[in-house]
């Protein structure tokens, strides 16, 4: 599993956030690959579907992204 720490805003506040991304695996009856993300932001935990690990991975980072964007979280790693 991969573990990000992050600092995010959340009314006016910075705080200390987690996300963690586990290792691809491969869904025989879809026939792709998925991770199952999770972040400390709503405590909510999500799967995302990818052709191959490669490319679950990289749409992980982008939900990241795109889902907090107005947090104004910091990190460099995600």
């Amino acid at each position: 599993m991969r573990e990000y720490s992050f600092s995010y805003y959340e009314n006016k506040e910075e705080k200390q956030g987690k996300f963690k991304i586990s290792e691809p695996v491969f869904d025989e009856t879809k026939k792709c690959y998925f991770v199952e993300v999770y972040c400390s932001i709503d405590n909510r935990s999500h799967k995302i579907f990818g052709v191959d690990e490669k490319q679950s991975l990289e749409l992980a980072q982008k939900f990241f992204k795109e889902r907090y964007k107005n947090y104004g979280i910091k990190s460099k790693d995600i």
